[in-house]
């Protein structure tokens, strides 16, 4: 392998340069050509049709073979169960060398999660070639697994104790039945964080890796396949997306501010006291918004995005990499009180240092861990809204009536 490749970089200016290497570069590439392919051409592995993004992401390629025979060209499996996905998404790179190679200035682990991260996302991507052929099942209320999922966690998972066989699993689908169980080193897996946007088509979802060590988050890698954005961070050495530093946005005023969320949506949940809370930011913000994958918001936060991100329910797979994402480009993250200890509490703020401090003011009276008084004063304007709903009420008659009561509630 290593003298084909040798071959190919010494012979790439040769017209006629050898059928073979073409296959083995292609492989590389994760896709075999078919066998007909024909004498390649001269700077063929340069041919590709690409469209430009424009912004924060630099100049993301979107690139399609051309020449060998790509009606034909079938891609490379390892198992006939998982294939991998049909079309690609490829950065700056040559067709033949994308970002796959493992780079040398990651962590260890980090390059293991990189290749399970990627393996993953394109058994996602070709699954969303064909969406109504998906096989979709329901856990509970509004909350989907589908076998695309399943594959995919069972991809990275294979991937991850090929390498580490002495580690633990925690994942989202399968919990913690595989890998070592009295392991220091525990893998958190979500393999399709934001499922329910996947199986209706909407291009926001991501694959999410962490490793805790002790119960602390020291590796992360959070891919979205739809642009090819992979986020990495290993503690202490920094956050990236792709192979570009993040710091957090250097917003200052909480009223400048974008920020992310998630709305419960399981049965059970109280819609009132979550509208209350959304009306506490809403009124305090530039702008609120709900993408539906927790990992990806609070990558978006440690790329400056977003400035900060809340949700409520989450559970440890859904923050875990982007927890680390965030502190390593300088942000902070913790509860609703702003208790650095979160990922089993099931609520999550993100955010810039500045942002941060003042989403925690408004937020703690809505943590599970508020006072009793703060909690008294949000079931109050709680049950304000729901009676503002009643046939009769005064239009106009909001929660925002408990202000005066209030001054965590003025603007």
């Amino acid at each position: 392998m290593a003298h084909a490749i040798n071959c190919f970089i010494e012979r790439v200016d040769n017209p006629a340069f050898s059928q073979h290497i073409v296959r083995t570069a292609a492989a590389l590439n994760g896709f075999l050509a078919s066998q007909n392919v024909g004498p390649t051409r001269r700077h063929q592995h340069q041919i590709v049709k690409t469209h430009v993004f424009h912004g924060a992401r630099h100049r993301a390629h979107v690139a399609r073979v051309t020449g060998l025979q790509k009606d034909k060209a079938r891609f490379h499996q390892r198992t006939v169960k998982y294939p991998i996905v049909a079309a690609r998404i490829v950065g700056t790179t040559s067709l033949f060398f994308p970002t796959q190679f493992m780079s040398p200035n990651l962590h260890p682990m980090i390059n293991v999660a990189v290749k399970a991260a990627r393996a993953a996302g394109s058994i996602i991507n070709r699954a969303a070639l064909d969406i109504e052929s998906v096989r979709v099942s329901q856990k509970n209320a509004n909350d989907f697994v589908t076998e695309v999922d399943q594959a995919a966690e069972a991809t990275i998972i294979e991937t991850l104790l090929s390498a580490y066989p002495g580690h633990g699993i925690w994942a989202e689908e399968s919990g913690r039945e595989q890998g070592a169980q009295d392991s220091e080193f525990v893998w958190i897996i979500d393999p399709l964080d934001g499922t329910t946007n996947f199986i209706h088509g909407l291009p926001v979802y991501c694959v999410s890796i962490a490793l805790a060590v002790r119960g602390k988050v020291e590796q992360a890698v959070v891919y979205d396949p739809t642009r090819n954005d992979l986020f990495t961070a290993t503690k202490g050495r920094g956050a990236f997306l792709n192979d570009r530093r993040l710091r957090v946005s250097k917003r200052l005023q909480l009223k400048e501010s974008l920020v992310s969320t998630g709305f419960p949506y399981r049965q059970g949940d109280d819609f009132d006291q979550y509208l209350v809370l959304m009306g506490d930011v809403m009124r305090r913000t530039a702008g609120l918004r709900r993408p539906g994958a927790a990992a990806l918001d609070l990558a978006y936060v440690a790329a400056g995005f977003t400035d900060a991100f809340f949700e409520k329910g989450l559970q440890a797979w859904d923050v875990a990499a982007g927890s680390l994402l965030v502190t390593e480009a300088g942000g902070l993250v913790g509860n609703f009180t702003g208790e650095a200890d979160f990922l089993d509490q099931q609520e999550c703020l993100a955010g810039n240092p500045r942002v941060y401090a003042q989403l925690v003011s408004v937020l703690e009276r809505h943590s599970k861990f508020a006072s009793a008084a703060d909690k008294a004063s949000v079931r109050q304007s709680t049950l304000s809204l729901a009676a503002a709903r009643q046939p009769g009420a005064q239009p106009g008659a909001l929660p925002s009536a408990q202000t005066a009561d209030n001054p965590s509630l003025q603007p």
